[in-house]
């Protein structure tokens, strides 16, 4: 039929009768052949008998009076061939690539999940008992190293000036004058204060200069006002006094901030020990690194052990393996750990030893420590003075300008009363000399 609609597009009316001719044929076959078929198959017939056969007739009256084409045989007429619209291709049912994953590879027997767990188990336990015995061992070597207190051992301190002492030096380096700016506030305080004795030996004259006479009311004032100044002048002596003691005290430290560092390293304490204090020291101070080589090894063992237990799964070995060999299989992988484990144990039992070196390297250097210790002690004590006096240095100079200008101020009003009294003795000396006139 299809054949027959293409001959008549190109105009072979002959060839698309003889087609269509074929088509009725086979199709008057079908119909012979489908009694007892199902009505649908019954009505697809029929319906295919309308199209084909008016089809037929159709071409079949046009060529008979219009084209008069003739009509070849169908056995003359070209074979149809069919077309590949695809070509095969083999695939092997295998292959992830053609097929796809495989759903159920994640999929384990619930026998191999059982002895996987087993598995699972028997490793917890052994990393439990890893990190406990790792945890006491750590437990009496921290308290051990505590009481030992390596860090105390320190010689090297000695050699050199602290970080602290050159911080205060930096900052008195811009201060090229503080020393001489401290010593002048100083003097200037004390000749204040001597001033102010003089002015208060001056009045205490003028007062006392006619003991014999009355005392009029205005010169008694002035006497108290003078007894007042003079109580003030003897508080700020021992306030002055006292400066001056802490001025004392902090001066030496400014010089020495202010002077080179080798004299500031050399004026701090320094230790004195023999070569044989210092071979014991040094012994027991290997034996201390010794213990810190320990600490980093039992660290690294440990994390190796939980790392290499954690990335183990023998689940797909176990799918593989029979019921009745998987608990040898078990024990067999288990195995593999007893070397780390062998080395971890070592660690632990090696620290026996050291505290026991240590222990007896500490009763060797016994004496040569407290000598240190007592060092050490001075050394930072010195130290702690002399960064007391640098950060006591604007105090010091503070008080002693407002100290100066105290005394400067009570001079003045000390003054101003001397004037009064001599001017007052003036007057009654002249008083007296009219009278006796």
């Amino acid at each position: 039929f299809h054949m027959g609609e293409h001959c008549e597009e190109q105009e072979k009316h002959g060839q698309a009768v003889a087609y269509f001719q074929s088509a009725l044929g086979k199709l008057n076959e079908a119909i012979k052949l489908s009694k007892g078929q199902p009505d649908s198959v019954q009505r697809a017939l029929r319906f295919a008998m309308d199209v084909i056969g008016g089809k037929f007739n159709s071409a079949k009256k046009d060529n008979d009076f219009i084209y008069h084409e003739s009509v070849p045989g169908l056995d003359t007429l070209p074979a149809v061939k069919g077309t590949p619209l695809v070509k095969p291709v083999p695939i092997t049912p295998t292959d992830p690539s053609v097929t796809g994953p495989d759903l159920f590879s994640t999929l384990v027997p619930l026998a191999a999940h059982e002895a996987s767990s087993v598995y699972s188990e028997e490793k917890a336990k052994l990393l439990r008992e890893v990190a406990t015995n790792i945890e006491e061992k750590n437990q009496i070597l921290e308290s051990f190293m505590m009481s030992l207190n390596c860090e105390s051992m320190d010689v090297e301190m000695f050699s050199s000036v602290p970080a602290v002492l050159l911080e205060k030096c930096a900052a008195l380096s811009v201060q090229p004058d503080a020393v001489q700016r401290l010593v002048q506030a100083m003097q200037a305080l004390s000749g204040a204060y001597t001033d102010v004795g003089y002015c208060l030996g001056d009045m205490r004259n003028a007062l006392e200069a006619d003991g014999s006479s009355p005392r009029p009311a205005e010169l008694t004032e002035l006497h108290d006002e003078f007894r007042k100044y003079e109580s003030i002048h003897q508080e700020a002596s021992r306030t002055n006094t006292e400066l001056h003691q802490v001025m004392t005290q902090h001066l030496p430290n400014l010089r020495l901030l202010q002077g080179p560092r080798e004299e500031l390293r050399k004026s701090l304490p320094q230790l004195q020990l023999s070569q044989d204090d210092l071979s014991s020291l040094a012994t027991l101070k290997r034996l201390c690194g010794k213990v810190d080589e320990m600490r980093k090894q039992r660290i690294s063992l440990e994390k190796e052990l939980r790392d290499l237990i954690q990335k183990d799964d023998i689940t797909l070995t176990l799918v593989t393996t029979e019921r009745s060999e998987r608990k040898v299989l078990i024990k067999d992988q288990m195995q593999k750990y007893d070397q780390l484990k062998g080395y971890i144990d070592q660690n632990l039992t090696a620290q026996d030893n050291i505290i026991k070196a240590l222990t007896e390297a500490s009763v060797a250097c016994a004496p040569t420590r407290k000598t240190l210790s007592v060092t050490q002690q001075q050394w930072n004590s010195s130290v702690q003075s002399m960064v007391a006096s640098c950060e006591a240095y604007g105090d010091l100079v503070r008080k002693a300008e407002d100290g100066k200008s105290l005394y400067q101020d009570l001079e003045k009003k000390i003054s101003s009363i001397l004037d009064k009294v001599k001017s007052m003795r003036q007057s009654i000396e002249q008083g007296k000399g009219s009278t006796m006139e």
